[in-house]
């Protein structure tokens, strides 16, 4: 018996943006397992807590002054950028995706 193929909606509380690679995501590759589809929501996860760090160290700028040393340091959001571009690279790599084609069709 052939695996149904799974196409259910984007998970709630995704941006635009991940709901949109989530569409395009299932559009492109057949994703037969439950799990699969939690790899993939988590990873849009990741993505969007990303997007949310790169935007505060664009308006902030990669450094800030320490409000106790007076002394320039490297912006905590930066720290989040680094991380969850990290776990989102993983989880993409996990699912065995190569999003570079994808990515460029946006």
């Amino acid at each position: 018996m052939k695996k149904p193929i799974l196409d259910p909606p984007p998970p709630e509380g995704l941006s635009h943006e991940s709901q949109i690679l989530w569409r395009k995501t299932l559009e492109t590759w057949q994703l037969p397992d439950v799990t699969l589809l939690v790899c993939l929501e988590n990873a849009f996860r990741y993505l969007d807590r990303l997007r949310h760090a790169e935007a505060i160290v664009t308006k902030d700028g990669p450094v800030v002054m320490d409000p106790k040393s007076k002394q320039l340091k490297q912006h905590p959001a930066t720290l989040a950028v680094r991380d969850e571009g990290r776990a989102f690279r993983e989880y993409l790599k996990m699912l065995n995706l190569d999003y570079s084609s994808l990515l460029s069709r946006r």
